[in-house]
């Protein structure tokens, strides 16, 4: 009898002993419970068949304030003493610690009038180190999950109701207190595939919410990445260290937060500055100013004068002659479709105009007709009389393919692909094309599932590497390829270690520390679909570690087995000093040539070229070969040239051989 209901009575007993860990009541005597810490409410989530309060870095464990409703006549008891509504309770001293986990597990008793007792108990957890963000929605009808509810990220709260963000760093410092004029959804994949949600923000007032202390980064606009795909939590934060370790200063700067919406607990998120032009981000002209649509949502098609397609606004209008620059383009073929200015390139992917977001047609004509240009000299060395140097920053082009490439992030060379142009007369910029910002990794090192392509750590990535047909291009690239292979020692030590502001791996792991288990206490390793995860922090850890080792034995001595011009005599032709030059191609018999010069190194064509016709073939000796190049010229069937010439040659010789 006994063998025959063990299975119901197994999962029954299961089933009591998970609820039966870190669960409050099965009465539900405890009622509105939640708990307050520097005057902001967090609301308790259910994970793990229990009930947890996952708290910021600034909570005191010591004095958890307690707030919580009772049924009359019953009282609750924590730690062998009373505890009323509204009361500091000593959780560190109270509960039982796991290590592993980050759990306190703190017991407490419910009694009635009568003596009855009943026991229960809360599950706490607590970061380090990450400030806390706690954005309140006036009307929640307007909240979070009404902005989660827009596909194409037009909800914006900011809109609808009033939106306040208080941001405490881990120590109770106040960072910002004030309104948010907008809060709204971001981004694709994993706007599309994950319930942890990125978002973009716009405060009242400039401020720097890194605490960086440099003026520059106050800014309005800011973006919260969810990470939601990368079951490590700072791929983002390495590329973008790893990029500005490179030279690319305008990579966005951040820093990690816990983010509470309403007093919910919604995962640790890395607050990034936008990928835009403003001050401390992208510093350059920034035609947006000068541009109006009177229809935003108007477009029109047309042609660049080398033949490739684009999209721009008919009704935009520009108030001044000057539209050199700046512009800031987003090579994005997946999600083109629904912006309002792009072009095609001459391989068939396009680029998105970021800004100005509602282009004139000089505009799209202009800056679609040059990018094509330096894309095209950038795989060949040269377009026309000017060579990839004149055309792109090539120290900034290098050094955003060896991040891409270094981490096998998917997306380059289709989609995230950032480049800007600044205009003529920049005081710090030269006027030509420049790589970056980097941005959107979480995809990279071995991440995506869809093709096994993805997920091989060795060899090349196809896609980003387009570009880099060029010899010209490759020679910066083994530079870069050269930097990020003296990092070893510091990506992969043991400890955390820093280098010019990039962090060991090691180093990440401790930068977020316990606040990666609050996120993974909410939000499951496979809860996102088509992305590789393993069951633990520490194997998903190992798994991108080794990742990236093979990476870094396995590409680097490729590129730097490249055959490549020199670098230093290319960055004098970046300079314009071009020292080494040879004449012009001579013509031949049969084809033209050029006068004048051109550089031995990057292959510009030094003015003064003028075409040379072909010099056709003479035949002085009467042999039906050419003086210059020994062609046949005689008539007949081509098939006697050989034979002929054949003939030619004995009868040559035995002329020499008898004086004649």
């Amino acid at each position: 009898m006994l063998k025959r209901h063990f299975p119901v009575l197994f999962f029954t007993l299961l089933i009591i002993a998970l609820f039966s860990v870190c669960a409050f009541a099965a009465d539900g005597d405890l009622q509105e419970l939640s708990v307050t810490v520097d005057g902001q409410t967090i609301l308790p989530a259910s994970a793990n068949g229990g009930t947890y309060f996952l708290l910021p870095s600034n909570a005191d464990l010591h004095a958890v304030t307690l707030r919580f409703g009772l049924p009359e006549g019953k009282a609750l008891g924590i730690g062998g003493a009373d505890v009323s509504d509204g009361d500091a309770i000593d959780v560190a001293g109270n509960a039982a610690y796991d290590a592993a986990s980050g759990v306190y597990t703190l017991p407490y008793t419910i009694l009635s009038a009568g003596g009855e007792a009943r026991t229960g108990q809360l599950c706490f957890m607590k970061s380090e180190t990450v400030p806390a963000m706690f954005v309140t929605f006036t009307d929640s009808a307007y909240g979070r999950a009404w902005v989660d509810s827009s596909p194409g990220h037009s909800n914006d709260s900011g809109k609808m109701t009033e939106v306040r963000m208080t941001m405490l760093g881990a120590d109770s410092t106040v960072i910002y207190n004030g309104k948010l004029t907008s809060f709204k959804g971001r981004g694709n994949t994993t706007w599309g595939s994950s319930a942890k949600k990125p978002y973009q923000i716009k405060l009242d007032k400039k401020t720097d919410l890194l605490s960086s202390g440099n003026s520059a980064n106050k800014n309005k606009t800011w973006i919260l990445l969810a990470n939601a795909l990368d079951k490590t939590l700072f791929k983002n934060a390495f590329a973008f260290d790893l990029a500005r370790y490179l030279g690319l200063t305008a990579t966005p700067e951040y820093t990690f937060v816990n983010l509470y919406t309403d007093g919910e607990y919604r995962g640790l998120y890395q607050l990034a500055e936008k990928v835009q032009i403003n001050s401390g981000r992208v510093e350059i002209a920034d035609l947006e100013e000068h541009n109006s649509a009177s229809d935003e949502t108007a477009t029109a098609a047309g042609a660049n004068s080398l033949g490739y397609e684009y999209q721009y606004n008919p009704t935009a209008v520009c108030d001044t002659d000057d539209i050199s620059g700046g512009y800031l383009l987003e090579l994005d073929s997946a999600f083109y479709h629904s912006e309002n200015s792009w072009f095609r390139l001459f391989d068939g992917n396009v680029v998105v105009v970021k800004s100005p977001e509602f282009c004139t047609r000089e505009q799209i004509e202009y800056i679609s007709t040059e990018f094509n240009k330096a894309v095209m000299a950038a795989q060949s060395d040269i377009y026309g009389k000017q060579s990839v140097t004149e055309l792109f920053d090539l120290d900034s082009l290098a050094a955003i393919y060896m991040v891409n490439e270094y981490t096998r992030n998917i997306d380059y060379g289709y989609s995230s692909t950032w480049f800007y142009l600044p205009e003529e007369g920049n005081a710090t910029y030269d006027h030509k094309f420049y790589g970056g910002p980097a941005w959107d990794f979480d995809t990279s090192l071995g991440n995506r599932t869809e093709l096994d392509y993805f997920r091989t750590p060795y060899g090349l990535y196809q896609a980003g590497r387009t570009m880099f047909q060029g010899s010209v291009l490759r020679s910066y690239a083994k530079e870069k390829a050269a930097a990020v292979g003296s990092l070893y020692g510091t990506i992969f030590s043991e400890t955390p270690a820093v280098n010019g502001g990039l962090r060991s791996l090691s180093g990440y792991c401790a930068l977020i520390g316990p606040a990666q288990k609050m996120n993974f206490t909410v939000w499951p390793f496979d809860d996102t679909p088509n992305t590789f995860a393993l069951p633990t922090y520490e194997e998903n850890y190992n798994y991108v570690r080794n990742f990236l080792m093979t990476r870094h034995g396995d590409i680097l001595p490729q590129i730097a087995a490249w055959e490549t011009p020199d670098l230093a005599a290319l960055r004098n032709c970046a300079a314009g000093e071009h020292t080494l030059m040879t004449l012009g191609k001579a013509p031949t018999c049969t084809e033209t040539g050029h006068s004048g010069t051109s550089c031995s190194v990057c292959g510009k064509v030094i003015e003064g070229e003028g075409t040379l016709p072909a010099l056709g073939h003479t035949d002085a000796n009467g042999d039906r070969l050419c003086d210059r190049c020994d062609a046949y010229i005689g008539g007949g069937p081509s098939w006697l040239h050989p034979l002929l010439r054949f003939f030619a040659k004995i009868i040559s010789a035995f002329m020499r051989m008898f004086g004649r």
